[in-house]
């Protein structure tokens, strides 16, 4: 899973180039213009809401319950097959429900998992590292324990999302403070706003021909729902 992070490659290509890293000038930013989500606004109600919106199901659960919903969720399906990320969030208590279950969970360490996750994998299952309340979009960011194929090959795509990983709105993802204040940069980012999709000509919308055509996120609240 792992991959070259942006500061590693922009310091490749200035050493090639022999020439010294040069810091951008930020430009200065009407925060009227950009930010679209109020302060008074609840963030998990707008965000639920956005990505009902976009087609996204979303499924409330808690710590304890996310093993046995992601169970039912798989057998509902009829998914026999699926490949997990590596976050702790995704332990061997959710694994070994899984195969209890019947349900095979293959990693990238097993042998021909790209092959594996092309033709067999009905279902891959990734932790995001933020959802934005505004768009009802989730970032699921590539590490070590994150690969990015897992958001983008299967044709479903279960993502678990703490409540407290929710923000705003772009602006707040990418601030100093943000989830995505990382340093160094990961070599990948992706936003998912709802099933992959594309249109012909006609304009015939038709969900899942370049990626997972059913995204579900899981939720996770406290005792208290929120």
């Amino acid at each position: 899973m792992s991959g070259t992070s942006k500061e590693t490659f922009l310091a490749r290509v200035a050493a090639a180039l022999g020439e010294g890293r040069q810091v951008a000038r930020r430009l200065p930013c009407d925060p009227a213009l950009v930010e679209r989500v109020g302060t008074d606004q609840d963030l998990l109600e707008l965000f639920e809401n956005r990505a009902v919106a976009v087609g996204i199901e979303v499924v409330r659960v808690t710590n304890e319950s996310t093993g046995e919903f992601l169970i039912a969720h798989l057998q509902k399906a009829d998914v026999s097959c699926v490949s997990l990320s590596d976050d702790p969030l995704l332990g061997d208590e959710i694994r070994g429900g899984l195969a209890a279950a019947g349900i095979e969970v293959i990693g990238d360490a097993s042998e021909a998992w790209a092959d594996r996750l092309y033709d067999e994998v009905g279902v891959g299952v990734t932790v995001a590292t933020a959802g934005v309340a505004a768009t009802g979009s989730i970032a699921c960011v590539s590490s070590s324990q994150e690969a990015r194929a897992l958001s983008l090959v299967p044709p479903r795509h279960i993502a678990l999302l703490p409540s407290d990983r929710i923000v705003a709105d772009l602006q707040d993802l990418w601030r100093s403070r943000g989830p995505l204040a990382l340093r160094p940069l990961p070599s990948c980012v992706t936003l998912v706003t709802g099933p992959s999709k594309t249109a012909d000509i006609e304009g015939v919308l038709i969900n899942g021909v370049h990626g997972p055509g059913v995204v579900t996120v899981f939720l996770i609240v406290g005792e208290e729902g929120r």
